[in-house]
């Protein structure tokens, strides 16, 4: 099978990117500035490149998405509704449960991170800074102890 041209790639990247996000061929196009109908061709045109480019840009997206979800269902888990709090805790000891039934333990924090109790509110937010912009968008979200200044767990 072919890759496209050097030229090209970029475009094709973008457009799998794209469409792994769930746009549509017209405004891929749009972004990429090409007709839908040129667009629309390359998953054929250059399967294997294709094929590459859009699953990693469907599992990065679906990795986004499951943290999303796990932010929103750990969130979920302080309601005031006592039902809400306890269907939160049932989908995520089922998943739980399935990831190590997948063979899919947790994986201990590297040891070149500090421990987050020991983390100053600033600290926190340095490495958060760091992790990009979605783990910016959560920055909010992280409570902070009243006297000092550590992150509250």
């Amino acid at each position: 099978m072919k890759a496209p041209p050097a030229s090209l790639a970029p475009s094709v990247l973008i457009a799998a990117e794209l469409r792994a996000g769930g746009a549509s061929w017209p405004a891929v196009g749009e972004q990429v500035h090409r007709s839908a109908e040129a667009c629309r061709k390359w998953p054929r045109e250059y399967v294997e490149f294709w094929d590459r480019a859009f699953g990693m840009a469907e599992q990065r997206l679906l990795g986004e998405a499951g943290a999303e979800a796990l932010f929103t269902l750990r969130s979920l888990l302080r309601a005031k509704d006592d039902r809400v709090r306890r269907d939160a805790a049932r989908v995520l000891l089922g998943a739980r449960a399935e990831l190590r039934k997948l063979g899919h333990a947790p994986t201990p924090a590297p040891n070149d991170l500090p421990a987050v109790e020991t983390l100053t509110h600033a600290e926190a937010r340095t490495i958060i800074d760091d992790l990009g912009p979605d783990a910016r968008r959560a920055r909010g979200a992280l409570p902070v102890g009243p006297v000092d200044d550590h992150v509250a767990l």
